[in-house]
């Protein structure tokens, strides 16, 4: 994503950027699933592929429709924004969720033939898991310049002009990222080895969003680092909430997904298929326990912006 240290942790694949002409959704399908009629509350989510194992894309993209679907024209105009074609088609397809005409799991099929034409190699078919982190950065890629970077000495009052720097939507922590992610998002910055040509002192390049971002996934697994429930950004004063986490154990991803009203609720495409269950309330939740569930590990989060 960037020429700084963040980058794709251990076990993650570099992506192959490839111009990919991506076909219209195809005329709807017959129908696998219908809403859950049990508990009218209940998130929807995706029911997981044995055959080809899908747990990375059910985790995420149970995540990102539960928050278009609490604003759907909002969110349909911020992710199209992105200008991202795989982004635009789920997009596309959540509205088809949503209306019943095409089932969630034939729109998830749908997007990773396309990504796995891509790129075989780190979007594999099969008894092969896939990288929930490859996954979030090849979703969220965006050719624009949404950060500035500007090289600052740390002890005098020298800097250098601002210029364009190449991070985006997901942020990959590394062996130095600590604190809480309020105060990693915060404290965004190149580590370098120049020195101050005033001072001699060490310099460093802080980070910065050009305007607060409409979503932003952290991605930090194994880290001691807390999950904060809500990041904020300045000038303008925007706040982004934790909206969804996505864990890992025993080869094989589930999440938590948070509405707006503070509820928790838990899916697993293998056992609970495609309805999340109730997990509590957010609201004085331990950092402990949302760094595991059901003895799986945190691997990101997802933070949103409400409205």
């Amino acid at each position: 994503m960037n020429d700084s240290k963040f980058v794709p942790a251990v076990g993650s694949l570099p992506m192959i950027t490839k111009k990919h002409r991506l076909p219209e959704m195809e005329e709807p399908l017959a129908k696998k699933q219908k809403f859950n009629n049990q508990n009218p509350d209940s998130p929807l989510g995706l029911i997981w592929d044995a055959n080809n194992w899908s747990c990375a894309y059910d985790s995420l993209f149970t995540i990102f429709y539960n928050i278009w679907v609490q604003k759907p024209r909002i969110w349909t105009r911020r992710f199209k924004s992105l200008n991202n074609a795989y982004l635009t088609m789920l997009t596309k397809g959540f509205k088809r969720v949503l209306h019943e005409e095409q089932s969630f799991e034939d729109i998830r099929d749908t997007i990773r033939h396309e990504l796995h034409t891509l790129n075989p190699a780190v979007f594999p078919i099969g008894h092969v898991g896939t990288s929930v982190a490859a996954l979030a950065t090849e979703m969220l890629r965006t050719n624009d310049t949404v950060t500035s970077s500007q090289l600052v000495c740390t002890q005098c009052d020298y800097e250098e002009p601002k210029m364009s720097d190449r991070l985006g939507y997901i942020i990959h922590a590394d062996r130095n990222t600590s604190g809480s992610t309020s105060t990693w998002v915060r404290s965004l910055k190149q580590r370098l080895e120049h020195q101050c040509p005033e001072c001699l002192a060490d310099m460093h390049r802080p980070i910065y969003y050009d305007k607060p971002p409409m979503l932003l996934v952290l991605e930090y697994p194994t880290q001691n680092v807390e999950t904060s429930h809500r990041l904020k950004f300045n000038k303008p004063s925007v706040d982004l909430y934790l909206k969804g986490i996505v864990y890992l154990g025993g080869y094989h991803f589930t999440c938590r997904i948070f509405s707006e009203n503070g509820k928790a609720w838990y899916h697993d495409g293998r056992s609970t298929k495609n309805i999340c269950i109730d997990d509590g309330n957010l609201t004085g939740r331990l950092d402990t326990d949302l760094r595991e569930c059901r003895s799986r590990n945190l691997v990101l989060a997802v933070y949103a912006q409400l409205s």
